[in-house]
């Protein structure tokens, strides 16, 4: 998945999003993989692989951008818009026609 943000939005919606959220990714070839992905102010998203404590690396991903109570993530020249909500340490981004993902803050 490619995603893209870029922020519009005021400070507190993007105070919300920036920093590290996990979840857990099925791969076929590696089963269940516990990813981190990690939303900078400046509206860049890393990739980063967890095993156990330590993160042994971190790829860039894409980018993000906030407009209202909308994210939109571009990754790998495409773009995906999302709607998004934050309770607590959780993070939803919902995309019709598609499974929600939910996130952890790490």
């Amino acid at each position: 998945m490619f995603v893209s943000f870029s922020f519009t939005a005021c400070s507190s919606q993007k105070d919300q999003i920036v920093g590290r959220w996990e979840t857990e990714i099925e791969d076929e070839a590696l089963g269940n993989v516990d990813m981190v992905y990690h939303f900078t102010e400046e509206g860049s998203i890393y990739l980063e692989q967890r095993e156990g404590d330590t993160i042994p690396f971190s790829i860039p991903f894409g980018t993000w951008v906030l407009e209202g109570e909308e994210i939109t993530i571009s990754s790998n020249g495409e773009e995906n818009r999302f709607t998004f909500s934050v309770s607590r340490d959780t993070l939803i981004l919902k995309q019709e026609g598609q499974e929600d993902l939910i996130f952890q803050k790490v």
